[in-house]
């Protein structure tokens, strides 16, 4: 598995965990079986998948189900008709010395024809992007409201290897009055799917004058093994199953 280019988030504030899409929880949720919920967690980056390299800056966490945001109703149903447990978030990483983040998220599908329709129709629309683009832009913005994104690259040449579905690169950039110009800041959003499993992982950093020069290179060598480790355990649970 080959991961696409690590990316860069502005401000220096981490993105997190990538959620396939946001809104309000449904008020009576439906709990998926455990089987379900076990294939969603296999599906995260870990501690011991990213290595020692890497620290949590923030908890794990379950999305509830959801009928509004990117990707919802009345665009798709694939998503908000899932139950509570099917979609997990990972810790957030932090690469030490550096503001280089990454965390990622695993969703279930009913089926796999679910979850490669989910990447066709929905992840890879102009639609879809941008409204992600307005999502990450917000908590810059509530900061500082001179902050934007633009889309720099909505795919890579390693699109359908293996199960990589998607790919889209935010570039950070800031408006000091004269309109906005590319800061030193990145966001890449990676869609992957094993099965009907739906892998998102978020690289987030702002480039440091201490950076090593080859941190992309040790950045993404992580991430490759983690999301191979991730691969692993979903292929044994659907062979168990």
């Amino acid at each position: 598995i080959t991961t696409a280019a690590a990316c860069l988030s502005a401000c220096g504030t981490p993105t997190t965990s990538p959620q396939p899409a946001t809104g309000t929880p449904t008020t009576t949720p439906h709990r998926a079986d455990a089987a379900t919920v076990a294939l969603a967690k296999a599906g995260l980056f870990s501690s011991a998948d990213v290595g020692t390299n890497w620290t949590v800056t923030a908890a794990a966490v379950e999305y509830p189900p959801v009928t509004g945001g990117c990707g919802s109703p009345p665009t798709t149903t694939l998503l908000s008709s899932l139950p509570a447990g099917a979609s997990q978030g990972s810790a957030q990483f932090r690469y030490k010395d550096s503001q280089w983040y990454v965390g990622s998220s695993s969703t279930v599908f009913a089926t796999e024809a679910d979850a490669t329709a989910w990447i066709d129709t929905v992840r890879k629309t102009d639609a879809f992007v941008q409204c992600r683009r307005k999502e990450l832009e917000k908590p810059q913005q509530d900061i500082d409201p001179k902050w934007s994104y633009r889309v720099q690259a909505n795919t890579s040449p390693l699109i359908g290897q293996n199960g990589f579905g998607a790919y889209t690169l935010f570039q950070s950039q800031y408006d000091q009055g004269k309109g906005p110009v590319d800061a030193n800041g990145w966001t890449s959003l990676s869609a992957y799917h094993v099965g009907r499993v739906l892998i998102t992982y978020s690289l987030s950093v702002v480039n440091g004058a201490t950076d090593p020069k080859d941190l992309n290179v040790l950045v993404s060598a992580d991430v490759d093994r983690a999301l191979k480790k991730a691969y692993d355990r979903i292929q044994t649970l659907e062979r168990a199953s």
